[in-house]
């Protein structure tokens, strides 16, 4: 019988072949060895059936489920079979450096006041070619909450490590949230406990035109759905006041975005929604005014 592992890494995916082998090499090549892989198939029909059964270690154990399309659920699949102390996530476009587990074990060591830790990361589109990033890399520690909800402190899912004991605290992934119950669990995370960094770019996350999120940002209905889990989440007047405006301010970047896109219909809508709190915002009145004149010069 094969001694329990030190951190158990759950790995969901659903039709990622040309994705899934770098991202399953990268955990083989942890200079941490102390692991179990969580690998959820849901339900791919690309072939990945076939690669999971020509995987050779006995680390690796794949769970198949049908296909339900929602990361967080399929991540709950998971969660109650680790057994690791600690829990990672990596998401199956993405990688790890080959030291992420270790420093993250031993920055959690030298910080046992911190239930868990994240990484820097780096943002590559399909190719693997490496995006610009205009925002600095974070170096936010500690009760880190407020930083998590105003977009200052860049976590991801493929960054963070935490401890399984707090994971029992705070419950696991929202599955009533179809698009970010990830950011969700973050909230509920900082609230819990406090975080150490590991500055250090050990993670890679892969944009591209199959991430999960991307048909769900424009729907009012899923997003509204995630702001308004937030507020029943954060108890403080001050919290609250914070995720409202992160919602006001995601509207008006949405609109900008859509404008950008000329898609002019749905962009108005988005300014639409982020009403009332953003006529109180210069960005809002600016993004407006460049709406109508895009719409006005279409007519």
């Amino acid at each position: 019988m094969q001694p329990a592992p030190l951190v158990s890494i759950v790995l969901p995916t659903y039709n990622r072949m040309p994705y899934l082998a770098q991202a399953v090499e990268s955990v083989l090549r942890q200079t941490e060895g102390r692991w179990e892989l969580l690998l959820v198939d849901d339900g791919s029909n690309d072939g990945t059936t076939s690669y999971l059964g020509r995987l050779d270690d006995a680390r690796i154990h794949v769970l198949r489920r049908s296909h339900i399309g929602h990361p967080g659920a399929v991540r709950n699949v998971a969660l109650p079979l680790a057994r690791g102390r600690y829990v990672a996530f990596l998401d199956s476009d993405d990688w790890w450096e080959p030291e992420k587990l270790s420093l993250q074990l031993a920055a959690l060591a030298d910080h046992p006041e911190c239930g868990w830790s994240y990484t820097w990361f780096r943002s590559v589109d399909q190719d693997g070619r490496e995006i610009p990033s205009h925002r600095p890399s974070t170096s936010h520690e500690g009760m880190i909450v407020e930083s998590l909800i105003t977009g200052e402190a860049g976590v991801i899912t493929s960054s963070m490590m935490l401890g399984r004991a707090v994971l029992t605290q705070i419950d696991n992934f929202d599955e009533s949230l179809i698009v970010a119950s990830h950011f969700d669990l973050l909230v509920r995370l900082a609230m819990r406990s406090s975080v150490v960094l590991v500055p250090r770019v050990l993670t890679t996350r892969r944009t591209h035109a199959g991430n999960y999120g991307r048909p769900f940002r424009e729907s009012p209905v899923d997003i509204e759905r995630v702001f308004g889990r937030l507020l029943d989440h954060v108890p403080s007047t001050g919290l609250r006041r914070l995720v409202r405006d992160r919602r006001t301010r995601w509207w008006i970047e949405t609109a900008e975005r859509l404008r950008h896109e000329r898609r002019y219909r749905e962009a108005r809508n988005a300014l639409r929604a982020a009403l009332p709190a953003g006529l109180r915002l210069g960005v809002w009145w600016v993004a407006a005014v460049k709406v109508l004149v895009s719409f006005g010069t279409r007519r």
